[in-house]
């Protein structure tokens, strides 16, 4: 089970249903958190004592050290150039983000980038029934758009 969450262009909501923060049990937030959850300055165990964290809150609460959400994808976006071999960077960064699915589902991560200043990242599942994920980053505005 799961807070679900939704993107609203900065970071996650939690979805809310008279007054109570709604669950989830599908995967439907794992990709997500998984891209965008860590903290794009920094890999989660970095973090000195005092300083002020950017990261997916549970990473601290709840998970243990090798399992938190670092989202290398998010971190990547912002290091490497939009070109051929910044794409297969990303979709490497998208591909290790979702490691920890491998036990639970088939999964696959692509990335194109159909604009000079945008990139698509495409997740698809195969857990149950078939899911599928695009979040579009447009690297001018420094947001995400969940399609």
């Amino acid at each position: 089970m799961d807070l679900k969450i939704k993107e609203n262009n900065n970071g996650g909501d939690l979805y809310f249903e008279n007054g109570d923060v709604l669950i989830t049990s599908e995967v439907y937030n794992q990709p997500y958190l998984a891209h965008f959850g860590g903290n794009k300055e920094a890999v989660t165990a970095d973090y000195v004592e005092g300083e002020e964290r950017e990261d997916y809150w549970a990473n601290e609460l709840f998970l243990p050290e090798k399992e938190r959400f670092d989202s290398y994808f998010e971190k990547m976006l912002h290091e490497t150039e939009l070109s051929s071999s910044g794409r297969i960077k990303l979709e490497q960064a998208a591909t290790d983000d979702l490691e920890y699915l491998d036990d639970f589902a088939e999964r696959e991560s692509s990335v194109t980038i159909p604009t000079v200043d945008s990139v698509k990242l495409s997740d698809s599942f195969q857990e149950g029934q078939n899911r599928a994920f695009q979040y579009v980053w447009q690297e001018a505005k420094d947001e995400i758009l969940v399609e």
